[in-house]
């Protein structure tokens, strides 16, 4: 769906999670969060949604982040509907805030792990689910009308809601045992983001002896060479101080990256599948883990064997929550960090990953590198091949039918990914299979025919 910008322009709006960008350029402009707030709200009316019903807002620590919320906050109350703010909170609290207050809609303006100088948006309905494609195209169709209406300069104060970090933090807490963190060292890196007060509160009130890094958001330092996409600081941290366990948020925190007490990173498949063994030992009914299709086939096979199918969805998190909600599965994810615990939360949340995980090596009485023994991953190879042109992979014979033997070859121990690239003109291979050098061969002769095919 395209629609007009600021500067009558047509361009596609969301993405695959909301809306993100450059602050200062469309769609990530204060004039521009007022027409999309115009858009939820005229698609609220038109669902005949009870005025009296409340949109919670909530941002992360992006200098950006307020004057967002206050244009965005404008548009919706133009329609009649009230709108709170949460302040600076992490993305899955904004998004069990809602559920748990019965609010119609839950924002949070945020650029997840993304530099400090981009912005976007991300909704939640009345269940702190995020919004399906269909309702997403509905209200860009919104935005478009929308934005042929005058626009104000100025945007109004927003009325702010104090207590909902507190009730995220306690409601978390309830979940576990208490103090059951005593003796275990906590690396923590808060990535300059809006979990820097929450996760600190959350391990410390749990036991944790915790050492807290980039934690002093200032507006402008968030993800900065820290975080999600720089483990390697917390990494450190585990080795010099002999800690337990290492956690990574970005900037959101959504997400949540892993490193063992040895310094080692834990790939997020093998984080899905420790939690997904656990909840096999915990009730044997449990039968379905739910990812992406970019999780590793390894995975599949360290679980059959347990009885636990792995099911795959399209690339992003909502699909997968949405597919474990169809199936009834309580644990799904993907390999980036998106970690969704049903019985927990609503959406992914990086603390409530961390914590179950943590929770996992206290009754199992073992550290993280041990628990990861049990999911073999497949040794993964990959490459970017510029191209000329795009035409619709299924009419690229040579290059199907190349992957297709590869794939008969491997006798379901391995498979391979193909796709374009969203944003440049390039085509992503993707290869994994038991054996590397297997792997590195079909690599080989899968880009040989693609290169002869579009370039």
């Amino acid at each position: 769906m395209a629609f007009l910008t600021t500067k009558g322009l047509l361009m596609r709006c969301f993405g695959t999670d909301g809306i993100r960008g450059s602050w200062g350029t469309d769609p990530i402009t204060e004039d521009f969060f007022y027409h999309i707030g115009r858009a939820v709200g005229g698609y609220l009316e038109s669902l005949g949604t009870p005025k009296s019903r409340s949109v919670l807002a909530g941002r992360d620590t992006r200098h950006s982040g307020k004057a967002l919320e206050l244009a965005f906050a404008q548009g919706v109350s133009e329609f009649g509907f009230p709108i709170f703010s949460l302040g600076i909170m992490p993305t899955p609290a904004i998004a069990r805030y809602t559920k748990e207050n019965k609010g119609i809609l839950g924002v949070a303006i945020t650029a997840s792990h993304n530099p400090p100088s981009d912005n976007g948006i991300k909704f939640f309905n009345h269940l702190g689910c995020k919004l399906s494609i269909n309702q997403e195209t509905v209200i860009e169709k919104w935005i478009y009308n929308t934005s042929k209406r005058p626009k104000p300069r100025d945007y109004n104060k927003i009325a702010e809601i104090n207590d909902g970090s507190r009730e995220y933090i306690d409601g978390i807490k309830k979940s576990f045992s208490k103090l059951f963190l005593k003796g275990k060292k906590v690396i923590l890196d808060c990535s300059h983001g809006a979990t820097s007060t929450t996760s600190p509160m959350i391990l410390k009130t749990l036991g944790a002896d915790l050492i807290t890094l980039n934690h002093h958001p200032n507006g402008f330092n968030i993800n900065t060479d820290c975080g999600s996409e720089n483990p390697e600081i917390t990494i450190k941290k585990v080795i010099d101080e002999n800690a337990t366990i290492g956690l990574a948020h970005d900037g959101d925190g959504d997400r949540i990256i892993f490193s063992d007490e040895t310094g080692s990173l834990v790939n997020g498949d093998e984080i899905l599948g420790i939690l997904a063994v656990a909840k096999k030992m915990e009730n044997p009914n449990f039968d379905t883990l739910v990812v992406t299709q970019q999780s590793n086939t390894g995975l599949d096979h360290s679980l059959e064997k347990l009885g636990i199918a792995v099911v795959r969805t399209d690339i992003g998190d909502r699909f997968v929550a949405t597919k474990m909600r169809e199936i009834g599965s309580s644990v799904g994810g993907e390999s980036s960090g998106h970690i969704i615990l049903s019985d927990f939360s609503p959406t992914g949340d990086g603390i409530v990953a961390a914590l179950q995980i943590l929770s996992v090596m206290e009754q199992r009485k073992m550290s993280l590198s041990e628990l990861r023994k049990a999911i073999r991953l497949y040794p993964q190879v990959s490459k970017n091949i510029f191209i000329k042109h795009k035409p619709p992979l299924v009419s690229c014979l040579p290059i199907l039918d190349c992957k297709k033997e590869i794939e008969e070859s491997f006798n379901k121990r391995g498979r391979v990914l193909i796709r374009y690239s969203g944003t440049e003109p390039k085509l992503r291979i993707l290869v994994e299979c038991s054996e590397r050098h297997l792997a590195n061969q079909a690599l080989q002769k899968l880009a040989t025919v693609s290169v002869r095919c579009l370039t």
